[in-house]
């Protein structure tokens, strides 16, 4: 089934966003969201801000314990791999402890894009940013801003 246009509001959180890594998969799924989107609508999506630099405390020693369903710890960390290429990190999550007999090891890549560069693959799918903050309080965007939280509707 497809829609066309019946989306008054459409959400990407939990950094999603960041897992389009290719300017394709950017492409293909913004202009899905603008055909879902009503005349109206709303895109809200959030990604790292690339200026605050997230990535250099993704240290194993700032990892955090947790404690898993059945009472084990579980002692979970981020590496990244080696350092940035363009705008894009590698890195791996690694779970240790609780139920696992040996480390669980998770690799990643995310984009980090800057403002200018999303709002340029939001027009090129016909979308604009209506409203820019750099949280979820809606505080203004600034260098030292953990996110770049943007509320695009479509271009008319």
């Amino acid at each position: 089934m497809a829609w066309h246009g019946e989306f008054d509001l459409v959400v990407m959180t939990g950094h999603a966003f960041q897992v389009l890594v290719t300017d394709e998969e950017l492409r293909l799924a913004l202009r899905a969201v603008r055909a879902d989107l009503a005349p109206e609508g709303r895109f809200v999506f959030e990604t790292r801000n690339p200026a605050a630099r997230a990535w250099e405390t993704w240290t194993p020693d700032r990892g955090r314990r947790l404690t898993a369903p059945d009472g084990s710890v579980v002692r979970v960390w981020h590496e990244v791999e080696g350092a940035p290429v363009a705008d894009r990190v590698t890195f791996t999550e690694t779970f240790a402890g609780g139920c696992w007999p040996q480390p669980q090891v998770s690799r990643t890549t995310l984009r980090f894009l800057d403002g200018d560069a999303l709002s340029g693959f939001l027009a090129g799918a016909g979308l604009t940013v209506a409203e820019r903050y750099g949280d979820w309080d809606r505080s203004p965007l600034t260098s030292a801003s953990p996110e770049i939280i943007t509320v695009a509707r479509p271009t008319h």
